[in-house]
């Protein structure tokens, strides 16, 4: 409320309000003080004396707290009414720029998140003239500017987010070098997670090559998920940053490269999958059996090599691959029965899941309630459980 009433120029008058409420209040307790004597004295006159001091001390407590009240009321609907009148003006400013090409003088804060909102909302070539009555004001200058420099991380985000919005290719130097920018106190890849976003956003029309993002996602201290929904925003243009994803030296890229494959699954990413199937990383091969099962191929030839993913070493790997040989047929019902009895919990369940939805794999599960391991028999039962109840 403090910072409402300062722009209005108001706090020392609810100060002071504040400060007679207070000596108000502590004549009232002195008062009913003094009337506590005066009544254990028997000094009737003087008591209703106090009584109607302390009535008055009240009253003037709640006139000026009622006060206050109003005053806040006031000001701040003056407030909102301004800046409605402000964005109604700056409306048709933005209206008159888009028709006529002619730059306002200035825009107000309501008016710059106008510029924004309508960013979203635009098509390709009232975009384009969005962006260009941005810069002209100077407004992105100064949000590039507030990024790149020493101010609070909430302003340097809060410039960032609103050239994320904005999404002009001119501000993709400033989103890439903010990109290695770790943001101290709270979220330390707060910044950076959200310029490599922005910059997806603006490589995603084509304005310069995607493998831009690269050194970006080489050397920020980023999250898989903050990559993997870059190369989700990137979309179809992704595919040459996959690729190159796929033959990097570190194994947590390679292991992104089969995420972003997985979230637009296409016949040309099945070779990548059965590239990474072979990748000594664990994580790397859980990942491209998630693009294999998404890709939905059911490649006989494939069948040695998910076998023996289903032996790996790595729970995660043979929890995946169990997923992948439920897509082969006919189905692998050796692979799948040694599954059932696999010391981890989620390879069983994920076996038992993958036989209960074909009647040739549901009958292999009711000669899995003989099986010779007790948590290979639950896991059946568990399955055809299930599969009843659906």
């Amino acid at each position: 409320m403090n910072q409402v009433w300062r722009r209005t120029l108001l706090l020392p008058v609810t100060q002071i309000i504040l400060i007679l409420n207070v000596l108000l209040t502590l004549t009232v307790t002195w008062l009913v003080y003094a009337l506590a004597l005066n009544l254990l004295a028997n000094a009737v006159h003087r008591s209703l004396i106090v009584t109607l001091l302390a009535l008055a001390s009240v009253t003037l407590v709640l006139v000026f707290l009622a006060t206050l009240q109003m005053l806040y009321a006031y000001h701040t609907s003056r407030l909102d009414r301004q800046r409605d009148e402000a964005a109604a003006l700056d409306r048709v400013k933005i209206q008159h720029f888009l028709a006529t090409g002619t730059l306002p003088d200035r825009l107000s804060q309501a008016g710059e998140n106008q510029v924004l909102l309508l960013r979203e909302q635009a098509g390709e070539r009232e975009a384009q003239q969005l962006q260009v009555l941005y810069a002209g004001l100077r407004l992105r200058q100064r949000d590039e500017e507030m990024v790149m420099s020493r101010a609070h991380p909430n302003l340097r985000i809060a410039a960032l987010e609103r050239l994320a919005l904005l999404a002009d290719p001119h501000s993709l130097p400033t989103m890439l070098r903010a990109a290695h920018v770790v943001t101290p106190g709270g979220d330390p890849t707060a910044l950076s997670s959200l310029a490599l976003l922005g910059a997806a956003r603006i490589l995603r029309r084509g304005d310069a090559s995607v493998l831009e993002l690269l050194p970006v996602l080489e050397g920020a201290a980023l999250t898989q998920q903050q990559g993997t929904e870059a190369l989700s925003i990137l979309g179809k243009r992704a595919g040459p940053l996959i690729q190159e994803l796929a033959r990097h030296s570190r194994p947590a890229l390679r292991a992104l490269s089969a995420r972003g494959a997985a979230l637009g699954p296409r016949a040309e990413h099945y070779p990548l999958a059965l590239n990474l199937l072979r990748d000594p990383s664990p994580d790397v091969r859980a990942a491209a059996l998630r693009l294999y099962v998404a890709l939905d191929v059911t490649a006989p030839n494939d069948l040695e090599q998910l076998n023996a993913l289903a032996q790996d070493p790595a729970w995660f790997v043979r929890g995946q691959a169990v997923k992948a040989l439920a897509g082969v047929r006919p189905l692998p019902e050796a692979s799948l029965w040694d599954s059932l009895g696999d010391s981890n919990w989620w390879v069983r369940h994920n076996a038992g899941q993958a036989l209960a939805i074909s009647l040739q794999g549901q009958q292999l599960l009711r000669q899995a309630l003989s099986h010779p391991d007790a948590f290979a028999r639950d896991t059946a039962r568990a399955a055809l459980q299930t599969e009843v109840a659906v």
